[in-house]
């Protein structure tokens, strides 16, 4: 695919772009086995001239007229909505273009870089969808392929979403994905990622294998009560932060060490691998696990290169970038190091010196081997949280195994879970052993797998509380989303993983914008759900309200009865400054105020607001005899508490 005469760009310049870094170790000599962490992380820039593309693949057949229970909208209602906000939420150098699918499928809009008219436009074209009849996916990705390239190559992409298996045209997953990567090659050197967004109520694995081999995005499975449009928007997000793109890794094992076979590598033979990214985001690290077995002779080749790395990508031009690495072996065991390091008393123990005498952990970057303690701590937190999450990955993928309807396991999906916790156990007790309880690196790494474990119990105690006839519908879509999280290191949609635990791939770059999206959705629907109320309103009798006099004084200003932050900080600056003033004004301005505040309140306030004020009379007499600093405090206090409850004549 690539032309190596064309990516003889300066290799440094490359490496700049792409930054990579190798994690090794050697945990048992007898096995003679290394495992080799590769890490990469993007560090590309716009350019001026490429954009990025979207095609809106919407699903209209006529289960899109589907209403969830308790809500007034369609599912198709709600796709305008999120292609509104997709649409208005878009850069003006994006370029969009929408096709819907049922039987057929239509292209609606064109690509049409999104300056101001053009999002009129959009939105405008978008309000007249209607559902139609089947479900025809593979109509839709082929309309979506035609629509991108009747322009020359940029960043494009295709979001695709639909609510239901497919049921015409193509419907055998392995002959679409064939067929789009022939379509897809026609009029360029890799194929047109697709997200795919799907809602819980059937089993997805259509959907599914295309997302996961056309794409780098997580699976997106909605629970349809939930406000999910944001959700929908994270391959905006995240495309927004891509210029690294058609990313391809081959690795070659030399020197006669041989490479093991992963799961998430397309094998090319017994001492290569490859791995492909249809896309890199900036700030979003990918990790790939090599798992490389040595040769009898392997003490004879330190300093040997045992692996080469070639690395071709994109940047953010579209132009060819390559560049090659190398992995060195080397052989200085852990406690060589140790020895020279203050080590916590839980690390310099009879077993944690007997397991570094023959355990090996070394960094190797930009082909330099660094065996500092510091790279040994890394290299093993490193690869004990990439095997972590191996693991979760291949539990996911066996609980969905064990979720497939009529042959639904649920006691099977148990043993599959208890194994992945033992594994991880095991896994963190030898990076105990080596660093101790007390390393703050290994601390950091014990907390992030044990969020990998509680979203394993989390999913596994549902599949506990849901009746195995329906584990397929519910539960399957679920496992999906989750496993394809881990394997793609990419997050995915809310309320997939426990609420109560972060998602272990949403980092702060998706994670903040996304937090205003679902603000400004929830703004817009309260001023929709009010607009309603008036038009209801509007088309009954008026009914006169009551006179302001007429209205108990108790009653009046009470918007809320929480007790907030603003409420209690307005309170307490409002008693310290009134502290201080009466300090400073005396007795007699006091005794006026009273008599007045008195004479209000015996002819206006009425009911449990009398004891209110009555307090407030005794903290004000108190004042006297209480050190200023504590009459402060308790009229705060008592401000804070009550100050939602106060009706306005008193606030003021």
């Amino acid at each position: 695919m690539y032309d190596v005469q064309a990516t003889t760009k300066d290799a440094q310049s490359s490496k700049d772009l792409l930054e990579t870094k190798y994690y090794c170790k050697i945990e048992d000599p007898t096995l003679k086995e290394i495992e080799v962490v590769m890490e990469l992380e993007a560090k590309g820039k716009p350019e001026a001239g490429i954009f990025n593309r979207f095609v809106l693949l919407i699903d209209v057949s006529g289960s899109m007229d589907h209403t969830a229970d308790g809500q007034s909208c369609t599912l198709l209602d709600r796709m305008k909505k999120f292609i509104e906000l997709f649409i208005d939420n878009a850069s003006d150098t994006s370029w969009i273009g929408i096709v819907t699918f049922s039987s057929t499928a239509n292209v609606i809009m064109e690509l049409k870089q999104m300056t101001a008219e053009a999002k009129v436009f959009a939105k405008t074209t978008v309000l007249s969808l209607t559902t139609e009849s089947r479900t025809n996916i593979s109509a839709g990705l082929f309309m979506a392929l035609e629509v991108i390239q009747k322009l020359k190559p940029s960043r494009d992409c295709i979001i695709v979403f639909t609510d239901g298996v497919a049921n015409e045209g193509i419907v055998d997953s392995g002959t679409l994905i064939q067929e789009y990567k022939r379509i897809s090659l026609q009029s360029r050197e890799t194929n047109i990622p697709i997200s795919a967004i799907t809602v819980e109520g059937y089993k997805p694995d259509f959907l599914y294998a295309i997302a996961t081999e056309l794409g780098s995005d997580a699976f997106y499975c909605l629970n349809i009560n939930s406000a999910f449009e944001a959700d929908m928007m994270i391959p905006q997000i995240t495309k927004e932060m891509t210029f690294t793109t058609d990313v391809t890794i081959v690795a070659s094992a030399l020197g006669g060490v041989k490479m093991l076979r992963m799961k998430n590598q397309q094998s090319l033979n017994e001492t290569e691998a490859k791995h492909f990214y249809y896309s890199l985001p900036n700030k979003m690290k990918k990790n790939i696990l090599f798992r490389l077995q040595l040769p009898d002779n392997y003490r004879e080749m330190v300093n040997a290169i045992i692996l080469n790395v070639e690395v071709k990508f994109m940047d953010g031009k579209l132009s060819r970038r390559c560049f090659t690495d190398s992995v060195q072996l080397c052989l200085k065991t852990m406690q060589e190091v140790a020895v020279r390091q203050k080590l916590p008393a839980s690390a310099d123990t009879e077993a944690s010196r007997k397991y570094r005498e023959s355990a090996v952990a070394y960094v190797s970057y930009k082909s330099v081997i660094d065996a500092t303690w510091k790279s040994i701590r890394k290299s093993i937190t490193k690869i004990c949280e990439e095997q972590c999450k191996m693991e979760i990955a291949r539990y996911f993928s066996a609980a969905r195994e064990q979720c497939n309807g009529q042959d639904s396991n649920k006691a099977e999906a148990a043993r599959e879970k208890d194994a992945a916790q033992k594994f991880m156990q095991e896994k963190l007790k030898l990076g105990e052993l080596a660093l101790g309880l007390e390393d703050k690196t290994f601390t950091s790494c014990s907390q992030q797998i044990h969020i990998f474990e509680k979203q394993l119990v989390y999913a596994q105690r549902f599949i506990e509380n849901t009746d195995a006839s329906e584990l397929a519908s519910k539960i399957w879509g679920k496992l999906a989303a989750m496993g394809s999280s881990f394997e793609k290191e990419m997050p995915t949609n809310d309320g997939v993983f426990g609420s109560t635990v972060k998602q272990p791939f949403m980092n702060n770059t998706v994670k903040k914008p996304l937090k205003e999206l679902r603000k400004a959705i929830q703004e817009t629907t309260v001023d929709t759900e009010s607009s309603d109320e008036e038009s209801v309103a509007s088309d009954v009798e008026d009914t006169p309200e009551p006179e302001p006099e007429n209205i108990p004084l108790s009653d009046r200003g009470r918007e809320s009865n929480r007790v907030t932050f603003e409420n209690v900080a307005l309170a307490s600056g409002g008693a310290i400054a009134s502290g201080l003033v009466s300090n400073i004004v005396g007795w007699y301005v006091f005794i006026v105020i009273a008599i007045i505040a008195f004479v209000v309140w015996a002819v206006e306030v009425q009911g449990t607001d009398r004891v209110i004020v009555m307090l407030f009379f005794a903290l004000c007499g108190a004042a006297y005899i209480l050190p200023s600093q504590v009459f402060c405090f308790l009229l705060g206090e008592l401000f804070g508490i009550f100050w939602p409850n106060l009706p306005d004549w008193w606030r003021s």
